[in-house]
């Protein structure tokens, strides 16, 4: 997202003909330690024993999909973890 944010400013920078200031090295680290702390704790959320969290199996992969029969992993995957990694990609 931080990146998209970055282009969409450059690209109307230039579509208004006017320069555009790149970000600080500051804000730069800034963004890039917070998304990748952020991808660390959704990635850690499969390794907490909870029974509502979805895992990843053998037949999904790398994907944890929720187990059709088991509604708090539907509730869980739906209202948190899927709209949070829309976001990061």
């Amino acid at each position: 997202f931080a990146v998209f944010y970055q282009l969409h400013k450059m690209l109307v920078a230039a579509r208004k003909a006017r320069r555009h200031y790149p970000p600080s090295l500051r804000r730069i680290t800034i963004e890039s330690i917070s998304i990748h702390s952020f991808s660390a704790i959704m990635a850690s959320l499969t390794l907490i024993p909870l029974d509502w969290i979805p895992r990843a199996t053998a037949s999904t992969g790398c994907e944890s999909f929720p187990d059709v029969e088991h509604k708090g992993q539907l509730i869980f995957y739906w209202s948190f973890f899927l709209p949070i990694t829309s976001l990061i990609l």
